[in-house]
């Protein structure tokens, strides 16, 4: 079903909103108010797009399926990414940039070997993002075409480098104290060293603030960061539902 468009009103508040957005120098936050406005008076809205992004062991994906729980899908761009790992084509050309090394006895590529090349190498992170991102990408979208339900949830760390962010309604950037994404990681099977090179190799959380509508502080337990998914849905995701 196709919600009704917009109105009058609501395109004005939100072509103001994404004209203070440029002026601020926030391209992000402008494209995305423009890309609402355009949509809702073309009727044409189909999917409500939501992107939750962050710094590695901030609490993206556990804050996105407290939202799913509200008959939204989630994509899981890192799930996503390593099924495509599986793919003949693209095993071969990382083995090929990498080294066999990446590869277990199966010839599978080995999660654990490649991170410990790439997470500490800002270049050959590069060279890995350029071979798996457009895939990764154009595989997000084909699913967020397909979907059956009214809201798509992005789970994507590097959502905000890709131009599919231009193309959410709602960007969530979750965030966490260093030291509590560090403990989070370590509680994953990062060691210490690997885990500090990750973060060093992301956004900075100012980074994340400045081109997300919404940031979410998640340094305590998944009591409290329930509640603000819930709060959020109410007050930020539904409202672009019933408009």
């Amino acid at each position: 079903m196709i919600p009704a468009m917009l109105s009058i009103e609501r395109c004005c508040i939100l072509i103001t909103e994404a004209m203070a957005a440029d002026n601020d120098k926030n391209p992000q936050k402008g494209c995305g108010a423009c890309y609402e406005v355009l949509r809702g008076i073309t009727g044409c809205y189909g999917v409500l797009r939501v992107g939750i992004t962050g710094r590695a062991g901030a609490g993206k994906s556990a804050f996105a399926r407290m939202l799913a729980e509200n008959r939204a899908l989630v994509l899981d761009a890192d799930k996503i990414a390593w099924k495509l790992y599986s793919n003949p084509t693209v095993r071969k050309n990382l083995a090929e940039t990498f080294g066999r090394k990446i590869l277990n006895k199966d010839g599978a590529v080995d999660r654990k070997s490649l991170g410990e090349i790439v997470f500490t190498n800002p270049e050959k992170l590069k060279r890995l993002n350029a071979i798996i991102h457009p895939l990764l990408v154009g595989e997000l979208k084909h699913r967020i075409t397909r979907s059956s339900q009214k809201v798509v949830i992005i789970d994507a760390a590097l959502l905000l480098d890709w131009p599919l962010a231009r193309e959410c309604d709602l960007l969530i950037a979750v965030e966490s104290e260093e030291n509590v994404s560090l403990a989070r990681l370590k509680s994953k099977g990062s060691g210490i060293k690997r885990a500090r090179s990750i973060l060093e190799n992301q956004r900075s959380r100012q980074g994340f603030r400045e081109l997300c509508h919404v940031v979410v502080e998640n340094n305590k337990g998944l009591s409290e960061l329930k509640l603000k998914a819930d709060r959020i849905w109410q007050e930020r995701i539904k409202p672009l539902l019933d408009t």
